[in-house]
């Protein structure tokens, strides 16, 4: 009799390294290596959810999700995409999910930068893909664009990565995100563009890359904007030859998103919906703030406080996203172990990438006191 073991394909895949993190913290921990806003759902939001429950009873949706909220997708782009090109899906993760496995042949070669986010070199082992790393600089901003061109024309099928970048927060300008579309487009490569952090950023919006490119998959979702991480609502955009193959994916892969969710993304994503999200962005602007004098003050060699043997060379303060990066200049798993046995959970920078070695991340919503009319 054959024994039960794991595919082949998962076999070198390991949980999370934050579940090491975790294992080792106190009962009571604070969580900052959380990947999601902690504010509560916008009101609006949750009185609009009330209503839509009392107007209709949750049924099955089309695959590729509802026909309107394609279409909001398609207006939040300025219709550099169409309804006909949308999948929505249940939240951006799985929007990656079946973007690689509606695409991606064995032993293809995907780029990703090094650092970002930890399910994208995990997701190419699961669909068999072959990777190569694009590092960045030691400040986590500058890139050697000659190197970069060097490596991606060695092959590479497909580059994945996120921007805003997740932990670090860098996106592009319009003049590098040209450069590095013309890069692609000699040597054939097809761009996916995880865009989920795009609205939270503190001073200058980030370009989407919609529209700019024929082989394009740009993916998104509502779970930071919106702070409705448990609606569970992304999607993904494509060109029209592709979209058809997205959609019978998507459809075996959980048939389609909930109802609820749906009709309160297509509410999320109207104008008066898109208005929620300047407070959101404000409050997470004034987080970060707090969050880096804070660090500043008490455990940096000039604050008061040293918490551990490891000490705190510098404090990257990010363009956009949640996230603030800290140089520890030394072992951040054990720091991180470290500070986890203290009571504060973080993320370590090598679940990033070799880059962010000595590095952890840690979510400055997490620390954010309520607005006094919301104690």
């Amino acid at each position: 009799m054959n024994s039960l073991t794991e595919a082949k394909r998962i076999q070198n895949i390991e949980l999370s390294l934050l579940r090491r993190i975790m294992a080792a913290a106190a009962p009571d921990a604070l969580d900052l290596a959380l990947g999601e806003l902690t504010y509560p759902l916008p009101q609006p939001l949750a009185k609009h959810a009330g209503k839509l429950l009392l107007t209709e009873t949750p049924r099955y949706t089309p695959n590729a999700g509802l026909p309107a909220l394609r279409n909001q997708v398609a207006a939040y782009y300025d219709h550099q995409t169409d309804e006909s090109r949308v999948c929505i899906t249940n939240g951006a993760e799985e929007a990656l999910f079946v973007t690689l496995t509606a695409l991606v042949n064995d032993g293809d070669l995907i780029a990703i930068p090094d650092p970002d986010y930890p399910a994208y070199p995990a997701l190419a082992t699961m669909v068999n893909a072959r990777i190569v790393r694009l590092p960045y600089k030691h400040d986590l901003i500058t890139i050697d664009w000659d190197q970069w061109a060097s490596l991606l024309a060695k092959g590479v099928k497909f580059l994945l990565f996120s921007h805003p970048a997740n932990p670090h927060g860098r996106f592009f300008s319009d003049n590098e995100i040209e450069r590095l579309i013309n890069i692609c487009a000699r040597n054939g490569i097809v761009l996916i563009v995880d865009e989920i952090y795009r609205e939270l950023y503190f001073a200058q919006k980030p370009l989407s890359f919609a529209g700019r490119y024929d082989h394009l998959i740009v993916i998104g979702g509502l779970s930071k904007s919106h702070c409705m991480s448990g609606w569970r609502i992304g999607w993904i955009t494509s060109p029209l030859s592709i979209a058809p193959a997205m959609i019978k994916t998507r459809q075996y892969v959980s048939t389609c998103s909930n109802w609820l969710s749906q009709m309160l993304a297509i509410y999320a994503l109207s104008t008066d919906g898109l208005k929620l999200i300047a407070s959101i962005r404000k409050r997470l602007r004034d987080n970060c703030r707090s969050a880096i004098g804070f660090i500043k003050d008490r455990f940096t060699p000039e604050g008061s406080e040293t918490p551990s043997t490891h000490r705190i060379t510098t404090i990257h303060s990010p363009d956009a996203t949640p996230y603030i990066m800290i140089e520890t200049g030394g072992d951040d798993v054990a720091y991180a172990i470290e500070l986890a046995q203290r009571g504060i959970i973080t993320a370590p920078g090598t679940a990033f990438g070799n880059l962010t070695r000595g590095w952890i991340r840690i979510n400055a919503s997490a620390l954010d006191a309520p607005p006094k009319d919301q104690k």
